[in-house]
């Protein structure tokens, strides 16, 4: 399940579905479009998990705060690294 705070539920739906699709089409095996999504979406889904992990807690929030003040390219950063991107679909 991705965090919701990440708002990529509907991109991740939207994308594998694409990608069935194509898949389907293709005549290909089911276990590897699985592997092949797993693949895809692993990395953001993965850093938008310990990020939102680490947001439930007071020390997390204070601590990410902090970064956030100190260093201002780090949201917009953390953004593009918990996004899944727009051609997630065809890679």
């Amino acid at each position: 399940v991705f965090p919701s705070f990440a708002g990529e539920g509907m991109a991740i739906a939207l994308q594998s579905g694409v990608l069935a699709a194509r898949f389907i089409a293709a005549g290909r095996e089911p276990d590897v479009f699985q592997s092949v999504l797993a693949r895809r979406v692993r990395d953001q889904i993965r850093g938008a998990t310990l990020l939102s992990q680490m947001l439930v807690t007071p020390a997390g929030q204070r601590t990410a705060m902090g970064f956030a003040r100190a260093t201002p390219g780090l949201i917009g950063w953390i953004a593009s690294r918990t996004r899944v991107h727009a051609d997630a679909a065809t890679r």
